[in-house]
């Protein structure tokens, strides 16, 4: 603690006297050198202030051969600062993809049971470099017999290899089991975050074979073999019962 006192002391003392207007082009470009680098050691500003500081000992004398090593000090501190920035970034986007996961495996149980055994919600996790195990959570996994591990369909692909700009949800499209011979009202909705990188899909696949079955049952209850175009005519008698 208290080397670390003594060092931002220097560098405020460096500081001060490249700040008096007094100093030769040499020794300015010196003090200003010496003023980032105490600043450096002694972890008490960040790196844009540092390069700043690096960059005022260049101006100072550009002619000076010591310019190339300052510039080299000011790329390495851009790139170190580059990478922290980016693993940083990369840490919160993690974070929030965990997030965005339990948010949405809770929204898919609630679905799940609300609409019954017929509907499935599969969610996929997209961020990983492979898709043929994508499934990280899914509710009534018998409608298509999958399970967590498994990939996605056909849809959740084309949209990984399709141009973001025009990339948009897939609501409401009918398909059909091909083993089990069940029709699936489905949806794929589709999270993207930071570069328009795609993250999770969250799909709805709906077996809607009983309701088709009951939609035909009901069909030949109220479908006439005959249909005329005149009205029914009964007798005076039959008039007075049915009115």
């Amino acid at each position: 603690m208290r080397s670390r006192t003594i060092i931002l002391k220097a560098g405020d003392e460096y500081k001060a006297a490249a700040t008096t207007g007094e100093l030769a082009p040499a020794e300015l470009q010196l003090a200003w050198y010496l003023a980032a680098y105490s600043y450096l050691m002694a972890g008490s500003s960040d790196t844009e202030t540092i390069v700043g500081y690096l960059q005022k000992a260049i101006e100072a004398d550009p002619q000076n051969p010591a310019v190339q090593q300052l510039n080299q000090a000011i790329h390495k501190l851009q790139k170190r600062c580059s990478i922290k920035n980016n693993e940083r970034k990369e840490e919160l986007y993690n974070m929030m993809s965990k997030h965005t996961l339990a948010l949405l495996q809770q929204i898919a149980h609630g679905i799940a049971v609300h609409f019954g055994n017929n509907c499935e919600v599969p969610v996929h996790d997209l961020t990983a470099d492979y898709t043929n195990s994508s499934i990280v959570i899914i509710e009534n996994g018998t409608v298509t017999m999958r399970k967590i591990g498994d990939g996605p369909s056909h849809v959740v692909l084309e949209a990984l290899h399709s141009d973001r700009k025009t990339l948009k949800d897939k609501l409401s499209y009918l398909t059909k089991k091909r083993k089990m011979g069940a029709f699936l009202n489905r949806a794929v909705c589709l999270s993207e975050e930071r570069m328009m990188r795609l993250k999770q899909c969250f799909s709805i696949n709906f077996d809607i074979t009983p309701m088709q079955m009951a939609e035909n049952a009901l069909q030949q209850l109220i479908s006439p073999l005959s249909v005329k175009n005149e009205p029914e005519k009964y007798s005076a008698k039959c008039q007075r019962f049915i009115g």
